[in-house]
């Protein structure tokens, strides 16, 4: 499900996200360093953000919400996944970025061999994810959500996907890829 227009002063909140220090944090769930990580968001935009969500796809748990900013010096840790380690059902990507910044977006995606797009199901699996999720080549778009300022999509937590090329470019909060992400 695509949103356009998700937050209602988009151009403040956009603003607010230039002056935040995104350090990263390890997930407790896998282990792994996330770099750009922030969870510096004002109560106002949470409330508004959960209230939107809850009407869209009612919201049964405490959600997650953070930011995410990738610039073109960070190493994504994983192309092709999905979302379940989160323990969540549900996920929204909102894209943060200025007009003139928005490249890519988020693809979801199969794997060409093995017909993976709803994460791994067997020990085979695992070792072909383990071998190929990084590599474009090894997985085909099923449908794209393109990046634009202010536009949320909504998705099943188990659905694989990846952040289209460029998947990280920018410096900083202001150029790079900012994105606040949910997990319900």
């Amino acid at each position: 499900m695509i949103v356009n227009n998700f937050l209602s002063d988009f151009a403040t909140f956009r603003k607010y996200c230039d002056g935040l220090d995104y350090q990263g944090e390890v997930n407790p769930t896998d282990g792994v360093m996330y770099p750009g990580i922030s969870r510096d968001i004002p109560r106002s935009v949470k409330t508004e953000v959960f209230a939107k969500l809850n009407h869209l796809n009612p919201i049964t748990d405490d959600p997650w919400l953070f930011l995410r900013l990738s610039t073109e010096r960070d190493k994504m840790p994983h192309q092709a996944h999905n979302d379940l380690m989160m323990g969540r059902k549900r996920g929204m990507i909102l894209y943060l970025c200025r007009k003139e910044h928005c490249k890519g977006g988020t693809s979801f995606v199969r794997h060409i061999d093995e017909g993976m797009e709803n994460g791994v199901t067997t020990p085979h699996q695992e070792q072909v994810w383990e071998q190929d999720h990084n590599n474009y080549d090894k997985w085909e778009i099923i449908s794209l959500a393109e990046m634009q300022p202010n536009r949320a999509f909504i998705f099943e937590t188990q659905q694989m996907h990846r952040a289209e090329l460029p998947s990280t470019f920018g410096y900083n909060a202001f150029d790079g890829r900012l994105v606040m992400v949910a997990f319900w």
